[in-house]
């Protein structure tokens, strides 16, 4: 993924009902990336938005630090490598 290259992204994983097999029309696509380096704000509001232009929907972006301790588990274990 060129995006992920660019921003130095290591991991980028989708989750929730695009991972499950559930989404609809007018699901969003719920990433899980992981940074080599800390890219700030700026740079998360960039790749969420060039995220949903290449993918055509609305993008939730998430990074393994801000998951909630108890939505973690489950985010983790339903998470599948793009």
């Amino acid at each position: 993924m060129h995006l992920a290259r660019e921003f130095q992204a290591t991991s980028v994983r989708v989750f929730g009902s695009v991972a499950r097999g559930e989404a609809t029309a007018r699901s969003d696509v719920d990433l899980l990336v992981k940074f080599r380096r800390p890219i700030g704000l700026l740079g998360r509001i960039e790749f969420k938005e060039r995220a949903e232009k290449i993918l055509g929907h609305p993008v939730d972006l998430a990074t393994e630090g801000n998951l909630h301790w108890l939505t973690r588990p489950q985010i983790l274990a339903e998470a599948v490598d793009l």
